[in-house]
């Protein structure tokens, strides 16, 4: 057990849900993923300054933010879409019910709202479509279905 009472396998799962997701978004079409990768790491750097270190929130956004948090997403980018897709899935499902077992409704809830933050960010990170035929949007229908599974998984 780590000190946010977090066995090993339940943190890395933690970890594995908040960065798979993002990344999942941000492979979901094959435009912007550079400016998506580095909204992710601001995205995780701007609340990683809002949470403090001694918090597990803090803990878990300063692993994300690490040399361990960025191996982790090279693992994922070697990932095929659909594995990396189900697997970011998975993962979600785990880590809330790891945090609902702990009976801690706040860091619970602010979980759920940075992964799902976090990876709203990525998906409006750049606009989609073509500025030839004046079909920009926001966020791309794959993008919204990911979304929309995440919010499901989530509970939001």
């Amino acid at each position: 057990m780590n000190q946010y009472g977090f066995a090993s396998i339940e943190w890395d799962t933690l970890i594995s849900a908040l960065l798979g997701a993002a990344m999942a978004i941000s492979r979901v079409d094959d435009d912007g993923a550079m400016i998506e990768m580095l909204t992710l790491h601001d995205a995780l750097d701007t609340r990683r300054k809002t949470y403090p270190a001694a918090s597990a929130i803090g803990a878990l956004l300063q692993q994300a933010i690490s040399s361990d948090g960025v191996d982790l997403l090279h693992t994922f980018e070697e990932l095929p879409f659909e594995s990396l897709h189900r697997r970011a899935l998975l993962d979600l499902k785990r880590a809330v019910e790891i945090l609902e077992s702990k009976r801690d409704p706040e860091t619970t809830s602010v979980y759920k709202l940075i992964v799902y933050g976090i990876a709203a960010q990525i998906a409006r990170s750049h606009e989609e479509g073509s500025l030839s035929d004046l079909t920009l949007e926001a966020i791309s229908p794959e993008e919204q279905a990911l979304l929309d599974e995440y919010k499901h998984i989530l509970d939001l």
